[in-house]
């Protein structure tokens, strides 16, 4: 999401008002159907969740559902770096009032093998400063 290697990132989110990408947003990909599962079925999993959430905010990937008429549904950051998700109220069965929740070890495994095979960048960075080498 952040490709302009801007710190603190432009956008929180990877679509702004009105559905417009974020400024910092790289080209989008569009998930296949099994890859919508495989996202959604992560998420809804428990065992995704758990984790002390970082103080830090570098969401560097995102997701976004949207409607047949193009306007936003939900929305979620993902910060790997972090180990939280932002948005975590639009992920289904979650909690409505929590604007970030944190992610288990189990779940940031998953979410980098997604963004891997999704073909990615930084999917697989550990520090903070291998964020905006590329």
């Amino acid at each position: 999401m952040n490709v302009s290697g801007t710190v603190p990132p432009v956008c929180t989110l990877p679509l702004g008002p009105g559905g417009t990408p974020c400024a910092d947003a790289g080209a989008p990909v569009v998930l296949s159907a099994l890859q919508v599962s495989v996202l959604e079925s992560l998420l809804a999993a428990p065992a995704t969740w758990g984790g002390d959430e970082g103080k830090c905010s570098l969401p560097l990937h995102g997701f976004a559902w949207l409607r047949a008429d193009g306007t936003i549904d939900r929305q979620i950051a993902v910060s790997l770096l972090c180990d939280k998700v932002e948005g975590a109220a639009a992920v289904p069965g979650q909690p409505a009032d929590e604007a970030s929740r944190g992610l288990s070890g189990d779940g940031k495994l998953a979410l980098r093998a997604l963004c891997a095979d999704l073909g990615l960048p930084r999917c697989h960075i550990t520090r903070p400063e291998e964020a905006f080498a590329l």
